[in-house]
């Protein structure tokens, strides 16, 4: 063995020794290991528990869903004051943006003109009426005068008559029926005379009496011209500032200043047609045709909180919808017997357009809407059912449920994400809080939530929501 000899020492076998014991122990328990792995059962699925979701039971109310437009204000009576005659204004009698009474005077056009006009015209009448009267005295005279005349042509012609009766029986000369038919000509003579003179007499008193009809016409208008020359208020109420200098020379049509009267005071606003017939259902509610006037209006203008102003409806536009537009237009009329409006102001609207007595309410995040339609999540008995529901308008974080849900159904409100039509699920029960109406609702407390008792159908519920609300119907 190539002359090697190898030697052993005596520490080599205690290490040989504790190896053989690790290898030992390592077999025990790979055969203990291996027995209890025999002995166990094979591995099975453990499905997760069911997740939790918060539920509540809807809340009961009394909704008034309100409409909500922009408008302007306008007065209710305006008028402007303008000159009706040309001439130079000299005096002012009122003091701008102060109250004055219908009929009292405002301006003074220089009156002169109007004067002379006046008495040229009264000389014109007094003359007509001068020449009516002399061709009505002439008449008097010709009338008298063929009163006289007539005897003398019957007398004139009797006696002519006889001459020439006698003349034929040769008991006169010609020369006597002569002078007997010159009387009676000269008498007839005379007649056609007065008859001549009489009608132009009527002629005249014709003409007098044409000519004092139009000088009393003229006299008329001058007096007329001469009452403008003091220009007066037609309207009572407030006067702006004067749009002409006193000392300039104003024209027909010119104006000269603007009376407002700002009680009451007018409001127009539009609307759209599903809102027209929202507010005929409110007019014809409960079978009843109410008066325009009974149906009120809330304004509230820039800076103001919630809708301080109180009117009515006053009046519909009778010519219908506007083709172009679409829509309606609407007049409130509002006391401003505090002169809290003026005209031309941009105000906020808000009408009465349905009420929903005793009307279930949910947090509108708990509405879902899917191709079939709006629906609810509700859980009964540990189970999600989905339930198609018709919401009506928004009150806060609330929206009213018309149809869909009952009293006592627990709605979903949070965990929609983990909720699945037929899933089981934990619920956790919660407390909706009371519901606060805001600019286009108003609530009333009614009952506790969840009562039991069933939801009365709601009054108007088939009226149109306003359109800031239609996003949740």
């Amino acid at each position: 063995m190539n002359g090697r000899v190898f030697a052993s020492t005596g520490s080599d076998r205690p290490r040989e020794s504790g190896e053989a014991i690790g290898l030992a122990r390592l077999g025990r328990w790979s055969l203990l290991l291996a027995t209890l792995i025999g002995c166990s059962e094979p591995n099975a699925y453990q499905p997760p528990p069911p997740p939790t979701v918060s539920v509540a039971l809807p809340v009961r109310a009394t909704v008034v869903d309100y409409l909500e437009e922009v408008g302007t204000t306008e007065a209710v009576e305006r008028a402007e004051i303008r000159a009706r005659v040309r001439g130079v204004l000299v005096e002012q009698l009122f003091e701008p943006g102060k109250e004055v009474t219908a009929g009292s005077p405002l301006f003074r056009i220089e009156r002169a003109e109007y004067e002379a006009a006046r008495d040229a015209a009264r000389s014109a009448v007094d003359g007509a009426e001068a020449n009516r009267a002399a061709a009505v005295a002439s008449i008097a005279v010709a009338d008298a005068g063929l009163q006289e005349v007539a005897a003398a042509v019957e007398q004139t012609e009797a006696e002519f008559a006889r001459q020439e009766r006698l003349l034929a029986e040769r008991s006169t000369s010609p020369s006597e029926r002569d002078r007997a038919k010159a009387a009676r000509d000269s008498a007839l003579a005379q007649r056609q005379s007065f008859e001549a003179r009489r009608r132009a007499a009527e002629a005249d008193q014709l003409k007098a009496e044409a000519a004092m009809s139009q000088a009393a016409a003229e006299l008329q208008r001058a007096e007329l011209d001469l009452t403008y020359t003091e220009v007066t208020a037609t309207i009572g109420g407030k006067i702006t500032v004067s749009d002409i200098k006193l000392g300039n020379l104003v024209e027909p049509g010119d104006r000269l200043a603007t009376i407002v009267r700002p009680t009451p005071i007018w409001t127009r606003f539009r609307v759209d047609e599903r809102t027209v017939l929202a507010l005929e259902a409110m007019r014809r509610r409960n079978g009843e045709q109410r008066d325009l006037r009974d149906i009120p209006v809330g304004l509230q203008r820039a800076g103001d909180r919630e809708f301080p102003i109180a009117g009515h409806l006053d009046y519909v536009d009778q010519e219908g919808i506007d083709r172009s537009t679409g829509t309606l237009e609407v007049r409130a009329l509002f006391p401003n017997e505090e002169g809290l409006l003026m005209p031309g102001l941009f105000v906020r609207l808000r009408v009465p357009i349905g009420r929903f007595e005793n009307a279930l309410l949910v947090p509108a995040t708990a509405v879902g809407r899917d191709p079939i339609g709006t629906y609810l999540l509700v859980a009964i008995d540990g189970k999600v059912q989905r339930r198609s529901v018709e919401t009506g308008p928004k009150v806060g974080p609330l929206i009213v449920i018309r149809s869909g849900v009952e009293a006592n159904d627990q709605v979903i409100v949070d965990g929609l994400q983990r909720a699945r039509p037929g899933a089981e699920v934990t619920t956790e029960l919660k407390t909706l809080p009371a519901p606060q109406g805001d600019e286009s609702t108003d609530v009333e407390a009614n009952g506790s939530p969840g009562a039991s008792d069933s939801v009365a159908p709601p009054a108007g519920a088939s009226a149109p929501v306003s359109s800031a609300n239609e996003s949740n119907a």
